[in-house]
């Protein structure tokens, strides 16, 4: 199988050159058919056409490929209509709530290359070392969903019971902290996602994360931001796509059913969902101390952390990848 160098760096830059041949391609050399510019969009499409004409082309599950393949679908008539080509097989990155194409598999979709390829320290549980009850929630880019979420927490006079970072906010929220998130550790030149660390002075002042995935609309997007409490040893709330607890259970991991009411996963509506999510945590808030929180949570943090390292998290570069070129290699 030729692999595309925007999947592998090892891999070549000259994919539209090649004929008969299997070919593992990044998700993103799709993109321009889907944007606004007539020609370009035109030129992108006879391009990817030519490809496909002449080969099986097989779309990596990384890179937002779930996200661009719903571009793709909503966008217009050539998006709609590469989509429909026999030589092509479109492998997601998130589980799509929505009718697919045939072409579409959604195997790899959970957990993605954000988990499998995560580098975030695993460390040992502890109790929060501030007395009092307090969650954490950290949000780098703007979200139609987090600003929505950041209201919800002021509106219910949560901010003092939290550290809520959020760089991409569009108002400001007395209360938000403009503590300087993880930096991304990726080399250069490379799509592999490294994650985030996970030693940070936030995590060691709470019990618990309230998580905001990236996306949460008609999509299950697992992505680092889940792996993280895992691997700092707190539990953790979520706001994200419908469904997408019932997705951690599957995969295997302890969502604390026992001391978190997750009712909200089932919420079809997604302002509702949050809505939900923010009057839980705050319950939990006024419930738990630390120590009872540590004590009720301690067995599940652990067999997270016991899952992760067996079966999710790997040490290899692009081990995620490399798994699935196998596969379809095969």
């Amino acid at each position: 199988m030729i692999i595309d160098s925007q999947v592998l760096h090892t891999g070549t830059d000259d994919i539209f050159s090649t004929h008969n041949s299997s070919i593992a391609v990044s998700p993103r050399r799709f993109k321009d058919i889907a944007g606004d510019n007539e020609a370009i969009s035109k030129d992108a499409y006879t391009k990817m056409k030519k490809l496909l004409d002449n080969n099986k082309v097989f779309v990596a599950p990384f890179c937002d490929a779930a996200l661009i393949y719903r571009h793709l679908k909503n966008a217009n008539e050539l998006g709609q209509k590469i989509l429909q080509h026999k030589n092509l097989r479109w492998y997601t990155d998130g589980y799509l709530q929505m009718e697919v194409d045939e072409c579409v598999d959604q195997t790899y979709s959970l957990p993605s290359n954000f988990v499998a390829e995560f580098s975030g320290e695993i460390l040992t549980p502890k109790i929060a070392i501030n007395e009092e009850s307090r969650y954490v929630c950290m949000m780098n880019n703007y979200r139609e969903h987090r600003d929505h979420l950041l209201l919800n927490l002021s509106h219910r006079n949560m901010m003092n019971k939290g550290d809520v970072v959020y760089h991409g906010r569009s108002f400001d929220v007395p209360g938000v902290m403009d503590f300087p998130l993880f930096g991304d550790t990726r080399p250069l030149k490379q799509e592999t996602y490294h994650g985030h660390i996970t030693d940070t002075l936030m995590y060691k002042a709470v019990m618990i994360e309230l998580v905001s995935e990236a996306f949460i609309d008609n999509l299950i997007f697992i992505t680092e931001k889940c792996v993280r409490p895992m691997c700092a040893g707190i539990p953790a709330i979520y706001v994200a796509g419908r469904g997408y607890v019932q997705s951690l259970r599957d995969l295997g991991f302890a969502v604390y059913d026992h001391v978190i009411d997750h009712s909200y996963d089932t919420e079809a509506d997604d302002w509702i969902r949050i809505n939900k999510v923010c009057v839980e945590l705050k319950h939990i808030m006024n419930l738990y101390t630390p120590q009872q929180f540590y004590d009720a949570t301690i067995e599940n943090t652990m067999h997270n952390q016991k899952l992760l390292k067996e079966k999710y998290l790997n040490a290899e570069p692009d081990a995620f990848l490399k798994s699935w070129i196998n596969d379809v290699g095969n």
